[in-house]
């Protein structure tokens, strides 16, 4: 084995030169594996809602950086129990982006992701979820509502964006009015998830046993149910009263029935008339000979065409068979 001693000292700085390259290379090297390994990869995933701090006492009007307060979600670990997601109280807060850009107004449940930038450290994002026909809607009732109850849509919580759409909710009040039935219990002034079309669960006060819609009643966050209206039953338990059915919401079609007078149906006024479907009476309703009067009233026994309009809510007399 050669003595070290018979290098010369250039020999020997030379080689101390060459090592420290060599280290620091592989500690660059090593370094850069590291952030790659890291770049975008999520390191910790909290939950919370959009709000405020001592910090940033003022909810931002524009932008996409908001203060999330955290919150320690929990629940019990009972299979088959229904029931919201716990939560602490929200003491600690961070502050976290929208990683597309869009607004949330204040107090929308988010979840956050910490993920490292390269060459900016570490930062949270809110991860938002997007889906076809569900948005936000703000009980404004006065009341605490549970899931299912459906409610007219009026004016706009905050500026609507492509991904950011929460509007106020009332008990119908308008003429022909755009609706939504409640994913989640709401407490007055809460912001839950609502759809305005596809299927969801709601409970319908069923009138009759072969109802085959539910409609909209005036004044009213319960659906009824009926033979025409603005949500199709899929399924339905058996009997009367309310239930718990699934629904096709958003119906827009006027739908046209036949049926048979049950009492006379006065010019300009109302009757009654048995509502058939597959050639049998299915049930009781009440028709409005609303439009095209002035024949004369409509006998009792009378065969009908009847239509229910959304914009009335109401069954009106299309097509008689006699008039007296």
């Amino acid at each position: 084995m050669s003595d070290f001693r018979q290098f010369s000292e250039e020999s020997i700085r030379k080689i101390q030169r060459d090592h420290s390259r060599l280290k620091a290379m592989s500690e660059s090297i090593a370094a850069h594996q590291a952030v790659e390994r890291r770049e975008s990869d999520v390191v910790r995933t909290v939950t919370g809602y959009t709000s405020t701090n001592a910090a940033n006492p003022t909810y931002p009007n524009d932008g996409n950086t908001y203060v999330v307060r955290l919150r320690d979600y929990y629940f019990t670990e009972t299979a088959g129990t229904r029931s919201k997601t716990q939560a602490g109280n929200g003491t600690r807060s961070i502050v976290a982006r929208t990683w597309d850009g869009s607004s949330l107004v204040e107090n929308t449940p988010v979840i956050c992701d910490l993920v490292y930038c390269v060459g900016k450290g570490y930062r949270w994002w809110i991860r938002q979820v997007i889906t076809g026909d569900i948005f936000r809607v703000k009980n404004t009732t006065g009341s605490t509502l549970s899931a299912g109850a459906v409610l007219e849509l009026t004016t706009s919580v905050a500026t609507p964006t492509r991904y950011a759409i929460v509007l106020n909710g009332i008990a119908r009040a308008g003429v022909d009015p755009p609706c939504a039935v409640l994913l989640a219990d709401a407490a007055n002034n809460e912001i839950v998830d609502a759809t305005t079309s596809g299927v969801c669960v709601a409970n319908v006060d069923i009138i009759d046993a072969d109802n085959t819609h539910a409609r909209v009643v005036p004044g009213s966050t319960q659906l009824r149910g009926d033979f025409g209206g603005w949500a199709r039953i899929i399924y339905k338990p058996t009997g009367t009263g309310v239930k718990s059915c699934v629904l096709h919401v958003g119906e827009t079609r006027t739908v046209r029935r036949k049926a048979r007078a049950t009492t006379t149906v006065t010019d300009g006024s109302t009757g009654s008339a048995d509502v058939f479907i597959d050639g049998s009476a299915r049930g009781n309703v009440t028709v409005h000979y609303n439009w095209m009067t002035g024949a004369g009233n409509i006998a009792n026994g009378s065969d009908l065409f009847i239509e229910y309009f959304h914009d009335e809510d109401k069954w009106v007399v299309v097509g008689a068979e006699c008039a007296t």
